[in-house]
């Protein structure tokens, strides 16, 4: 049986936080869905007997193969859809998800496969992620903001479809692929500061989770790593 939709926005939100190697805390799956802490830990629950994740109390959830290939399956429908929509029908960032979620759902292998030939097979969405398939589905961007230090110098290179993150970067004036620099963590706010340039920007911790980043030459990241 297809799995509803609700279902399915649970499992590609922990596939795009690399749900397939690791543990996905409750709560970032609550933030990024925008529901509740009791909502996430039922529908857990609903999905780990159904045998599409592994759930752990305290940990979080990871995908099994079943729910990730559900989810791969989704997400690559949803991200070839953004990509029509946002090269060929000129949607802009803030208005893909809404619409390719109407699409995703078209119960049609052979529309995709052609939609994907016709786009001339995309390597990732408008959002900076990678169209993925059963053997190719790994991200290779899964570090954040919060994973550099003050005074790195970092690229962006992949933003989830939350509304909130793609509304606060196109207010700031950024894309996919600007070069920013980390000024400051401002730990009792939870706000980071960074420059684009010579523009002095903001955005709070909850949303740096959201933005996968790669160092631009020699940059530092957190602890070392």
């Amino acid at each position: 049986m297809k799995p509803s939709s609700g279902r399915e926005d649970y499992l590609k939100i922990i596939f795009e936080f690399n749900g397939y190697d690791s543990y996905v805390s409750n709560k970032r799956i609550a933030q990024e869905l925008n529901v509740s802490a009791p909502s996430v830990s039922d529908m857990l629950h609903k999905l780990e007997k159904e045998g599409m994740v592994d759930y752990v109390a305290y940990k979080g959830a990871m995908l099994t193969k079943k729910g990730r290939d559900i989810a791969i399956d989704v997400l690559r429908k949803h991200r070839l859809s953004e990509s029509f929509l946002y090269s060929v029908l000129g949607y802009s960032l803030e208005e893909v998800d809404r619409d390719a979620e109407l699409l995703e759902h078209i119960e049609s292998d052979k529309f995709f496969d052609r939609l994907e030939q016709f786009l001339d097979y995309p390597a990732n969405c408008p959002h900076g992620g990678i169209i993925p398939n059963t053997t190719h589905y790994r991200e290779t961007q899964n570090k954040t903001l919060l994973d550099y230090e003050e005074h790195a110098s970092v690229v962006i290179k992949r933003i989830t479809d939350n509304q909130n993150v793609i509304h606060h970067l196109h207010e700031s004036n950024l894309n996919i692929g600007d070069e920013i620099t980390i000024d400051k963590f401002d730990q009792i706010n939870g706000i980071i500061f960074f420059r684009k340039g010579n523009e002095q920007k903001y955005i709070n911790f909850n949303l740096a989770l959201m933005i996968f980043v790669e160092a631009h030459e020699k940059s530092t990241i957190q602890g070392g790593q």
